[in-house]
């Protein structure tokens, strides 16, 4: 009579790949309307004359937005997929 052979388990693990984004597609939105927002803040800057309010406080504020909480909220905001939950 054969014996049945024993089969061996190997357990494969998955190593985390170094390169991995963990930004998703909500995050890159949230990025391209920062992108939007300084562009639209430098140009209320380059609107004549040099001296307005739009080019000394307007723009300046709108660019503050941009760069101080849109472009971080792109960064940090932790979206969850369906299939993570």
């Amino acid at each position: 009579m054969n014996k049945p052979k024993k089969t061996i388990k190997r357990k494969t693990s998955k190593a985390a790949s170094i390169w991995s984004i963990p930004l998703n597609k909500s995050n890159f939105i949230i990025f391209g309307i920062g992108i939007i927002v300084l562009l639209v803040g430098f140009y209320i800057m380059t609107i004549p004359p040099w001296d307005s309010d739009f080019a000394l406080v307007i723009s300046p504020l709108i660019l503050l937005i941009g760069y101080f909480i849109i472009f971080p909220l792109g960064i940090l905001k932790n979206y969850k997929n369906q299939k993570d939950q």
